[in-house]
């Protein structure tokens, strides 16, 4: 008969030994995972081997002549491989970590310890050099990946410079150089506009019916505007602006339905493309102006203009956002146009010329007007800048002409988003307290304050919201003169972190 003190697991079956078999067998799995899981992390990254090979490769040719595409796609690699990098480092770092703790969990040996222990000790300890060699190589490889990404901007930023001063034909040759362009090309031009699926984009029932439908929600748009007007404004009539921002609805409201049907129905070809995207910009363009000239908009308090100086600023703004929406939908199809992009450097030219005449009349009109007659140096600078760009795109330096003309004009574009925002923001702060206000209710209901004290802190929301405004579009100018992500987090770290000026740290 066998007795339970007979057997040694139950003899000793006290708290402190159920807290030691406890402890073992939680150690055991965990060490099982501890060892399981850098294989299968070191199993399903990039081996170590082919990174260095592939880095040393992309070195060695880097001192060749390559051109931007092989250099854009060098780049990629490297960020790859810096990627996988710094996750190996990350990775291996936490499970030498783990490793650590076990060991610091398992102690020193001693005399006695179990067998299984001891394996588990030698094995914890193996890993953990194998994890540390593998540590050193992953920072290694992301030193080199650093290295190489640097070495490779700094060719593409020399490469860049030299593309932007290299001239091409100027804008005669361009003109005769599409004599030299095959009838067959022509054909395939007419094709590509004119043409889908064989036949005539006119001729096509479901562009038909989208244009049909189009033209009646135009007109039914056009037969409830001055209602529905009424129904808005209901206690007075609309002002004359708010009445031409209601005459461009019925325009918007026909183009997005024709839009929308010839997406569905897959009729929406190039041409029509180019003629809807660019009608939508006009009628959207023209409905924000209208709405920001009322007489209730912060324009309106700025802009003391003659009427006539006024219809005609109006109407050559219009005409550039209409350019401007025609520009970008030809930008977007002329990838797949039959004619080549070198034969296409004429009508860019010709579409730059008149983009470019168009804003050197506005400034040139309104900039003699308030507010911004009192800034005539920045003017005089403007007008000069759009004069060079011109003369560039002439001479045929079609690089350094597309960069000055994309900068110039996101920069104006910008500028002009940044002042109606500014003026927005100040004529908002500065409204003096209104108890039909439903933001200023709202203030006060929660700050508990009665409707003849003023409302606190007016000053500092002042100063936060046009600080973020006027940062914002100082990046997006930085942006459109081509600064990259890296000068970005460049500067956000001189923002946050500051920077030496000998034994000076300003921040």
């Amino acid at each position: 008969m066998i007795h339970r003190t007979d057997i040694l697991w139950i003899n000793n079956w006290n708290i402190l030994n159920k807290r030691h078999i406890f402890s073992y067998l939680s150690l055991l799995g965990t060490c099982l995972v501890i060892l399981t899981f850098p294989r299968l992390a070191y199993a399903s990254s990039t081996p170590v081997s082919q990174t260095s090979t592939v880095l040393q490769s992309i070195h060695q040719d880097l001192s060749k002549n390559v051109d931007l595409q092989q250099l854009i796609y060098w780049q990629k690699t490297v960020d790859a491989l810096s990627h996988n990098a710094h996750q190996c480092i990350t990775e291996r770092s936490g499970n030498l970590n783990q490793i650590d703790k076990s060991l610091g969990i398992l102690g020193s040996a001693t005399a006695g310890e179990p067998k299984n222990l001891s394996t588990l000790r030698l094995k914890l300890q193996g890993e953990e050099k194998n994890l540390s060699g593998e540590l050193a190589t992953c920072k290694v490889l992301a030193i080199a990946s650093a290295d190489l990404a640097q070495k490779i901007h700094q060719k593409q930023e020399a490469l860049h410079a030299a593309m932007l001063l290299q001239r091409d034909h100027n804008l005669w040759q361009q003109a005769l150089a599409l004599q030299s362009v095959p009838v067959s090309t022509w054909v395939g031009e007419r094709e590509f506009w004119l043409m889908q699926n064989g036949q005539s984009i006119f001729a096509q029932r479901s562009l038909q019916i989208s244009f049909g439908v189009g033209v009646v929600v135009f007109a039914l748009s056009l037969l409830l505007r001055a209602p529905l007007a009424r129904k808005i404004h209901r206690q007075h009539p609309p002002p004359v602006a708010r009445n031409k921002f209601y005459h461009y609805v019925p325009l918007l409201a026909g183009i997005s339905t024709s839009a929308a049907i010839t997406a569905l129905t897959n009729t929406l070809s190039p041409l029509i493309m180019l003629l809807l995207v660019t009608w939508g910009g006009y009628a959207f363009t023209a409905m924000f102006l209208a709405l920001a000239l009322s007489p209730t908009g912060v324009l309106s308090q700025h802009f003391d203009w003659p009427p006539q100086t006024l219809r005609s600023t109006l109407r050559r703004l219009r005409s550039i956002a209409t350019l401007a929406a025609f520009g970008l939908a030809w930008l977007v199809m002329a990838p797949n146009d039959p004619l080549s992009l070198a034969h296409q450097d004429f009508f860019y030219s010709v579409y730059h010329l008149t983009l470019l005449g168009a804003v050197f009349w506005l400034i040139w009109r309104a900039g003699a007007h308030g507010p911004f007659h009192i800034y005539p140096l920045l003017r005089a600078l403007t007008l000069l800048a759009l004069t060079v760009t011109a003369a560039f795109t002439i001479l045929g330096y079609r690089n350094l002409s597309n960069y000055l003309f994309f900068g110039l004009l996101m920069s104006l574009l910008a500028f002009g988003i940044g002042l109606f925002f500014s003026w927005e923001l100040t004529d908002f702060w500065s409204r003096p307290p209104q108890p039909s206000s439903h933001w200023q209710r709202f203030l006060r209901r929660r700050l508990k304050l009665k409707n003849d004290q003023p409302l606190p802190w007016i000053a500092w929301l002042s100063t936060i919201t046009h600080s973020f405004v006027w940062l914002g579009i100082a990046a997006f100018i930085l942006y459109a003169w081509g600064l990259t992500h890296a000068g970005f987090t460049l500067l956000w770290k001189y923002f946050i972190t500051g920077f030496a000026i000998g034994n000076f740290h300003i921040q």
